[in-house]
């Protein structure tokens, strides 16, 4: 497909649009070279878009992959696309694979496998945009500032971009409101000292900044984080004491039901993805006869 075919209609899926535009590449190794376009470019021809969505990079990760590339070499290509001419030398840009063409100068390699795609400026941010959210390698502030581009610089709606990259028009707008929040609050969302769900409940804060280092100080989980924002009582207060939030009613009936079953106090402290279980006895004839139970 031309890049004029891939640019006809906003409001088509980037999805499918990247899925049509670059074939069967993505899914291709090196050695699988039929017909698909794939060259080899020096590598000193080839530079990051300005635009790029992904800003971050872990050196440690590059380095781990240099690695790797050194003994097996690059077997996904590069997406590139012509930048400028200069006399009888081409150069390019990376629209999708800037981690790994990194790694290969860290490696030492002196070319790249890729293949090369001519698109214009939105294009090329969709595509880099769908390629990264596909890997999970954008954090949310980067997520956020590509959504925002899309949207505000392209035209974009919500329902557009939501389509296009599989996600529910309100993970869209929720997403965007990130870019609210000031600079330091985003670095350490980015750092990941707060989650997303943090940085949102924290939009509605007096003081975002205030309410982050509360957060991060208290290791305040995100429903924690909503009751400290509602208070608005934490301003210029970082020792401000973590609000008490009552017991999940689930866990509540869980509890009862394992004590009318058990015959003894049970206890479940839920921690999210893990969490423990206590059993509450008040002489040993208790405690036998509840491990006479499990034995």
């Amino acid at each position: 497909m031309s890049g004029e075919d891939f640019n006809t209609g906003r409001q088509r899926g980037l999805g499918k649009g990247l899925a049509m535009l670059l074939g069967e590449a993505p899914e291709e190794s090196v050695s699988q070279t039929a017909d698909n376009g794939l060259i080899f470019l020096p590598i000193h021809t080839i530079s990051p878009r300005q635009s790029q969505p992904r800003k971050n990079f872990n050196q440690k990760d590059i380095e781990s992959l240099a690695s790797s590339l050194k003994n097996q070499g690059i077997v996904q290509p590069l997406i590139v696309r012509p930048s400028k001419q200069i006399g009888k030398s081409e150069e390019f840009e990376i629209i999708a694979g800037e981690r790994r063409w990194r790694a290969a100068q860290f490696a030492g390699l002196h070319e790249v496998p890729v293949v090369v795609k001519h698109l214009d400026d939105q294009s090329a941010m969709e595509v880099a945009l769908v390629e990264n959210l596909q890997r999970e390698d954008l954090d949310p502030i980067e997520e956020a500032a590509a959504y925002d581009l899309l949207v505000n610089q392209y035209g974009n709606s919500h329902d557009a971009v939501a389509d296009s990259v599989g996600k529910s028009r309100s993970y869209i707008s929720n997403t965007l409101r990130l870019m609210g929040l000031p600079v330091k609050v985003k670095v350490m969302l980015s750092e990941k000292k707060i989650t997303a769900g943090h940085a949102r409940a924290l939009l509605a804060a007096e003081d975002p900044i205030v309410a982050a280092e509360i957060v991060i100080k208290k290791n305040l989980n995100v429903r924690q984080t909503e009751a400290l924002v509602s208070v608005k009582k934490y301003s210029g207060n970082v020792n401000y004491q973590k609000p008490k939030i009552g017991k999940d009613p689930n866990i509540l009936r869980l509890e009862k039901d394992l004590s009318n079953k058990l015959g003894l106090k049970v206890k479940i402290t839920d921690r999210g993805n893990s969490g423990s279980l206590s059993v509450e006895y008040k002489n040993l004839e208790q405690l036998e006869a509840f491990i006479r139970r499990l034995s």
